[in-house]
């Protein structure tokens, strides 16, 4: 019962958000990761722990980058909903094609 509301909800908001230009989207990402700090804390205090001897200028250049790299990601994501074969050729390169044949 669940699935099906969150289907019948979820979904089309997914698909009328995909249709909005790709740039407008990274637009958005800019806005976001601007104004936005979800999550500042634990993420920074990863990077330190997986860079410990970046100085705090990297680490935050590190952040600002991920962050956008991050929003970039799910809105290419939602625009999976409404997008056609152009938009995969575009983004997805497959390097070695040879070795997905043999399976």
């Amino acid at each position: 019962m669940i699935s099906k509301t969150i289907k019948f909800i979820v979904y089309p908001f997914f698909w009328i958000l995909s249709l909005i230009p790709l740039p407008f989207l990274n637009l958005f990402s800019f806005l976001i990761a601007n104004f936005f700090t979800y999550r500042k804390k634990i993420i920074i205090s990863n990077i330190k722990l997986a860079f410990p001897n970046k100085t705090k200028r990297e680490i935050n250049n590190i952040y600002k980058g991920f962050k956008l790299y991050f929003l970039n990601l799910i809105w290419e994501i939602i625009k999976m909903f409404s997008s056609n074969n152009n938009f995969y050729k575009k983004r997805i390169r497959v390097s070695n094609i040879d070795i997905i044949n043999d399976y």
